[in-house]
């Protein structure tokens, strides 16, 4: 369970730099999936979840096959997209809606 977590909050933070980061405005490309935080979620975790699936990360456990990877791309999109939503720079964006 640690471990997935982990994978969500490594995922998230390279999709929130790739995206968001400053250091790559002047090389960031236009158009999806690079201003996107859902498309650019989904294939940094496929990414991260091929090395994992390779055993190039060592604190996560091996994964079986390539439907664990395509479906682990998936979460980690998912969740990216959910903690864009939740944080922004100042912290917890909260709104009330009426």
């Amino acid at each position: 369970m640690l471990s997935l977590i982990y994978f969500v909050l490594i995922c998230f933070s390279i999709t929130k730099t790739l995206v968001y980061g400053s250091v790559f405005d002047k090389i960031r490309p236009k158009g999806k999936p690079w201003d996107c935080v859902l498309c650019m979620g989904f294939w940094v975790s496929l990414i991260i979840a091929g090395l994992i699936s390779q055993g190039w990360v060592f604190f996560f456990p091996p994964i079986i096959g390539w439907i664990d990877v395509i479906l682990l791309g998936f979460l980690g999109s998912g969740t990216s997209y959910l903690l864009d939503n939740i944080i922004d720079d100042e912290g917890l964006r909260i709104e009330i809606k009426k």
